[in-house]
């Protein structure tokens, strides 16, 4: 069984002082790469974190195979999150602890995050999505255009995804709960929605992981994990107003979904199953690999009729890669994970 790290808001947040905007590059390659930019055609940009000889993490971003660093190895930084709309590129992550949103490569201080895991843009407004640390409590909390909306119910809660459609705002995440349980809940305009919980009293039982939401009209998608039968695997699932679908039948080999989003009225999901990168449409699962080396599936988006997904190889040894239609396109060789996938066309 592959083992997944518990999200553990106590262990994983400190409190953070309020730091000044830090400089970081432009989203640009260097002057040798000068070729790759601007021409016409598409840019394709995957989000992730290389982790550095000195162990330390160090956001970066690849635009069309070049990798652009967002942070350095003194410290540790993250890309957690990528959004694109029009020609501007929307990264929020951290450096040293400090929440980041960096536009077009240009880093600004997410005031009073305490950690932001996603972005989105709708109507022209840039969403992002994590928690805030008032009076030693932690509320999910989210921000647009800089400027947070605290969710008061959204005790011990930092959002791991949002999605905004028309006026609505949805977010979710885990919620880490008095008896020593997770919920996983969304919020639509405040308004808290409990979708399932890890409580062994109930079915199915839940399995902490990554938290994904999409909506279509009056539908809502949440994505999460829950024991086999046997309680010896993991299967990836989602929910659909509430009511959950397996995503994988086979449950002697875990599976994952990492990722979900909507387009259209079509359900699309990324995660893994064995050694398969795995995607979902409308549950239905496509295998990107043939299962002899390990790759993991973590975002995926449409452009068009083109299909990209991001994601790494390996286990303990990741390095981060995206498909393009099915086909693999390799990012680097040192050790990596993928959090984003995002694609400009010009």
């Amino acid at each position: 069984m592959r083992l997944k790290n518990l999200y553990l808001i106590v262990i994983a947040m400190c409190a953070i002082a309020i730091a000044s905007c830090q400089k970081s590059s432009s989203l640009r390659p260097s002057k040798t790469d000068t070729t790759k930019v601007n021409k016409p055609g598409t840019d394709v940009y995957v989000t992730g974190n290389v982790t550095a000889s000195n162990s330390n993490f160090v956001a970066t971003v690849w635009k069309n195979g070049v990798a652009i660093t967002l942070g350095d190895s003194s410290v540790n930084s993250y890309a957690n999150s990528i959004a694109v709309s029009d020609t501007n590129v929307y990264i929020i992550g951290s450096v040293d602890g400090v929440t980041k949103l960096w536009k077009n490569g240009v880093a600004t201080t997410l005031s009073g995050a305490i950690q932001a895991n996603a972005v989105t843009v709708s109507g022209g407004n840039v969403y992002v999505a994590g928690g805030t640390y008032i009076n030693n409590v932690y509320y999910g909390t989210y921000w647009k255009n800089g400027s947070p909306t605290v969710i008061n119910d959204a005790i011990n809660v930092i959002f791991n995804a949002i999605t905004v459609v028309g006026n609505d705002v949805y977010v979710a995440g885990n919620a880490y709960l008095n008896t020593g349980f997770t919920a996983v809940k969304y919020w639509k305009n405040g308004v808290a929605t409990t979708i399932v919980s890890n409580d062994p009293q109930g079915s199915p039982v839940y399995y902490n992981g990554n938290v994904g939401l999409g909506v279509n009209g009056n539908d809502v998608y949440v994505t999460g994990d829950v024991e086999s039968a046997a309680g010896d695997q993991v299967i990836a699932t989602y929910w659909k107003n509430g009511t959950a679908i397996p995503l994988m039948s086979d449950q002697t080999k875990s599976s994952e979904v990492n990722n979900i989003t909507v387009v259209g009225n079509n359900v699309y999901a990324t995660g893994y199953y064995d050694y398969f990168a795995m995607y979902w449409v409308n549950g239905v699962a496509h295998k990107l690999t043939d299962g002899v080396n390990q790759y993991t599936a973590t975002a995926i988006t449409l452009n068009g009729t083109d299909l990209y997904i991001a994601g790494y190889s390996g286990y303990a040894d990741k390095k981060v890669v995206y498909w393009k239609n099915g086909i693999l396109v390799p990012l680097t060789q040192k050790f990596s994970v993928a959090t984003g996938i995002g694609v400009v066309k010009h």
